[in-house]
C-alpha cells in the first residue's frame, strides 16, 4: 500500500507522510505524433466514424421525410420505415 500511495503511512495517525519523489516529467508530444495515435487513436476513430453513420442517417431521413410532404400518409409511412430499415 506504501507503494500506491507514495508515501509513508504512521501507524498512529490517519495521515499520510508525503515524501518528496522525484516525479519524471515526460517530454509532451504533437498533436499528429505516432505517440499520440498510440496513446488516443482508437477513440478518435472510433468517435469520428459514430458521428459520420450519425449524420448520415439523419440527413438521409431528414431528405427523405423532405420529399414526403408531397404524399398520403400511408406512402409517408412506408418510404419513413424503409429508410430506417436500411439505415
Amino acid at each position: 500500500m506504501e507503494r500506491v500511495l507514495h508515501g509513508q503511512t504512521d501507524p498512529y495517525c490517519c495521515c499520510i507522510l508525503h515524501t518528496a519523489l522525484p516525479l519524471e516529467k515526460e517530454k509532451p508530444y504533437g498533436l499528429f505524433s505516432k505517440k499520440f495515435l498510440r496513446h488516443h487513436g482508437a477513440e478518435l476513430l472510433g468517435t469520428t466514424t459514430t458521428w459520420f453513420f450519425l449524420d448520415v442517417a439523419y440527413y438521409f431521413l431528414e431528405k427523405m421525410v423532405a420529399s414526403c410532404e408531397r404524399m398520403s400518409a400511408l406512402e409517408e409511412t412506408f418510404r419513413v420505415s424503409r429508410a430506417q430499415a436500411l439505415s
